[in-house]
């Protein structure tokens, strides 16, 4: 239906200021107050935006239809900047109603909403109805509604329409899409692909808990009623992201978010107060990295995913790729995987500030491959049920990774009673690992979870080497530095001993000028029956400690302990015999008995009274 407000030629009879506000009013709930305030980037049409105001002051005419999907398209424009203002998409109130101008010379193609092309046209093929907006565009001028399933196929259409509209010619400005709040129902993937600064947003707020511990749903949610697919697929797009949403699964959905490359980078892409959930089983809920079906191996850099819950499926977050780097996992909060947690695979890793509790059936909230490179945790916290909290897959000959991990800060709560072993940390891999402040807490001492220190030394002379700086063991949790081919250093590391006590276990040998403090502690050496001598420069402190050095099997010809300078011996303990000096190889096995006179000699028997003393003979002497 379309109605005409033709202006007068008489001024008196111009529409008043009353008129006037009455009319943008009925415009602004039609349109909604965020698009007339242009509530984001981008502006419109100075124009058109002119002759709308010159309409209702009556240069222009103005006509009002119900609908832009039919209305609209059969009401032909013949004057230009002539304004029709729609009440509705597909019908009055549904949110995709606006203000259009009409563009006489325009050719543009039909874009299903911000483009629209009328027929019958007035005696030329050329002209078009173009919205008038400023912001961002609403996913509901594309014909998008919530609420139903039913709506999905006219949603996907929808939005890939908004997409296109949003992509830039030239790939400089962009746009967002607005999805304001409500449920929308979608079947199919939807694809950002080589695109630059497409911003799919809702008003925000996705991560809200309600009082009853179920979700607040005050943002937008796409909601998956499709098969086995990923809801969002972004492919070498640039600045792309999504921005204030919900994706909920459906609990078919098998992906939530994936951000690859096909032949071009993936760069500078984020996503920010985002909720991925009600995945299928076998989920993942965001796979990043480059696309193994690629014949090329492009960048993914400069990514960031920031105020986010991923919540249920096999994997939270996969990242996958050689050159996958600079990607950053800031404030998220990731739940109840049945596998991992995290699982990187390749690249380097910045997780900050995250929330970690994976199913008790998982392998690991966290897992680092081999292949991946350079790892930082800051900040993150764990409720650990699984059996490890941060799993590094083991070096081998062949496959290494002579790469920096930085533990900064992390706290774990390990609540896991059953199984074996229980490992808060299990590192056994060739790089640097460094743990400052961190806090590993076993629940209850009946846990005794491992922070398990382990690596190889495969091939790297200058790696292997392990300094924790502040951290504390509560409740049962304690290190345990199996079979060290590198050497291990602990700065004030548990300033009270736990029960059991705080006991690093080392084996093998240490490096050169290898430094352990420890504070009320007590630190064990155990060859685990691969003795090797100490190397030169280590030294060991205590405050009110002791030093022990012992061994649970004695082998004839084996050093116990030896000390060197230069590479002479100076003293030397064997397991065949007692104590040496000076290169001695054979000491004597037993504390050797001392006889004869002393033929009243007052020096001789001063000396032979306190070598006694010290234990190194038995005085069997006769005056």
């Amino acid at each position: 239906m379309t109605e005409s407000i033709l202006p007068s030629t008489d001024r008196n009879d111009r529409p008043s200021v009353g008129e006037r506000r009455a009319f943008f009013g009925a415009v602004g709930s039609l349109l909604g107050a965020s698009v007339l305030a242009g509530c984001a980037e981008g502006s419109g049409d100075a124009e058109r935006e002119s002759a709308t105001s010159a309409a209702v002051i009556g240069s222009t005419p103005v006509k009002w239809v119900d609908t832009v999907d039919v209305d609209l398209r059969s009401t032909p424009g013949c004057v230009q900047s002539e304004v029709v203002v729609a009440r509705g998409f597909a019908a009055i109130n549904d949110g995709g109603g606006g203000v259009f101008s009409w563009d006489a010379t325009s050719a543009s193609g039909d874009d299903g909403g911000t483009v629209i092309v009328a027929t019958p046209m007035c005696g030329s093929p050329a002209g078009r109805w173009i919205r008038l907006y400023s912001g961002p565009l609403d996913v509901r001028w594309f014909g998008a509604r919530a609420g139903s399933a039913s709506f999905a196929a006219q949603n996907d259409v929808a939005i890939q329409r908004a997409i296109a509209v949003a992509t830039p010619v030239g790939g400089v400005d962009g746009g967002r899409i607005f999805f304001p709040q409500g449920q929308w129902f979608i079947a199919t993937t939807i694809s950002i692909v080589k695109d630059d600064s497409v911003i799919l947003c809702g008003p925000g707020g996705a991560g809200i808990w309600g009082a009853s511990g179920a979700y607040d749903h005050h943002s937008a949610k796409l909601l998956w009623c499709g098969g086995a697919a990923v809801m969002v697929d972004f492919a070498s797009t640039m600045r792309c992201g999504i921005v204030g949403l919900m994706l909920d699964g459906g609990g078919t959905a098998t992906g939530g978010i994936r951000l690859r490359t096909t032949d071009a980078p993936a760069k500078g892409n984020f996503f920010e107060d985002i909720v991925v959930s009600n995945l299928a089983a076998t989920s993942i809920g965001v796979h990043i990295g480059t696309d193994p079906a690629s014949s090329v191996n492009p960048d993914v850099a400069f990514n960031k995913f920031e105020r986010f819950w991923i919540l249920g499926g096999a994997i939270g977050v996969l990242q996958e790729g050689n050159q996958t780097v600079h990607t950053v996992f800031e404030d998220g909060v990731v739940i109840w995987m049945t596998r991992y947690g995290m699982q990187f695979l390749g690249g380097d890793i910045n997780v900050s500030r995250c929330f970690f509790s994976a199913d008790a059936s998982a392998a690991a909230e966290v897992y680092v491959a081999v292949r991946a490179q350079y790892a930082r945790f800051v900040g993150n916290s764990h409720e650990t049920v699984c059996r490890t909290s941060y799993q590094f897959e083991p070096t081998t000959a062949t496959l290494l990774r002579p790469m920096a991990t930085l533990f900064l800060g992390v706290r774990v709560l390990y609540q896991r009673s059953t199984g074996s072993p229980r490992r808060i940390v299990d590192f056994q891999q060739d790089g640097h690992l460094t743990l400052v402040g961190c806090t590993f807490d076993g629940a209850v001492v009946s846990n005794a979870p491992e922070v398990y220190l382990a690596p190889p030394l495969m091939g790297y002379a200058d790696t292997g080497l392990v300094q924790e700086i502040g951290s504390r063991y509560l409740n049962g949790a304690h290190a345990v530095v199996a079979p060290v081919a590198g050497a291990y250093q602990a700065f004030f590391s548990n300033g009270s001993p736990a029960t059991p006590p705080f006991t690093p276990v080392l084996a093998e040998h240490f490096s050169t000028g290898t430094c352990h403090k420890l504070h009320n502690g007590s630190l064990q050496l155990q060859d685990n029956n691969n003795a090797q001598s100490l190397l030169l420069g280590t030294k060991f402190s205590t405050y009110l400690g002791q030093l022990s050095i012992s061994s649970t099997e004695a082998r004839a010809g084996n050093l116990l302990l030896s000390v060197e300078n230069n590479g002479g011996s100076r003293f030397t303990v064997n397991f065949a015999g007692g104590p040496g000096f000076y290169g001695v190889t054979s000491p004597p096995a037993t504390r050797p008995t001392v006889t004869g006179s002393r033929g009243g000699n007052t020096a001789l028997a001063d000396l032979l009274t306190k070598l006694a003393a010290f234990g190194l003979i038995i005085d069997g002497t006769t005056a």
